[in-house]
């Protein structure tokens, strides 16, 4: 478990990192930069969004006094392995993000998902790596405790 939980933790960025100010006035740009990344289905113009993202947030919670770091070594060692992936290639080619712990998400197109899987799960410390495909969707269920179909979402 967290030595401090999420909403602990946020209350104390919002009170104390000099930087959170900033990025509430930066999300509502990346937002729509990412939304039209994704319509127009550019992996060049979103992986780098996701990224800023990712390391927007880290900067919030580095700043906050005290700082919070819940990354690892190893969680550390995947961002910069994916740093290098994209440096090689000349272009982004993957993109990183991170929960509010330490697990590193990966995105990246499918022809390259085997070869940036096996170079993470190469690193020291990588347990498991996991291939992730986009599903069906979501649908509106109904359901006998609410009239509401915004109550309950589900996969298909």
């Amino acid at each position: 478990m967290k030595a401090i939980r999420s909403q602990e933790a946020m209350q104390r960025s919002v009170a104390t990192s000099p930087v959170y100010g900033r990025r509430q006035n930066e999300l509502y740009r990346r937002t729509r930069l990412m939304r039209a990344a994704i319509r127009a289905r550019s992996a060049d113009r979103l992986f780098p969004l996701i990224m800023e993202e990712c390391d927007s947030f880290r900067e919030v919670c580095e700043t906050t006094d005290p700082p919070l770091d819940y990354l690892t070594p190893t969680s550390r060692a995947i961002l910069d392995e994916v740093r290098t992936i994209n440096r090689e290639a000349g272009r982004p080619i993957a993109a990183y993000t991170h929960d509010a712990g330490a697990h590193v998400h990966v995105f990246t197109t499918q022809p390259r998902a085997r070869s940036i899987a096996r170079r993470l799960g190469a690193i020291p410390g990588v347990g498991e790596t996991r291939t992730l495909r986009p599903g069906a969707g979501v649908r509106w269920i109904r359901t006998a405790r609410s009239k509401d179909p915004s109550v309950e979402l589900r996969g298909r």
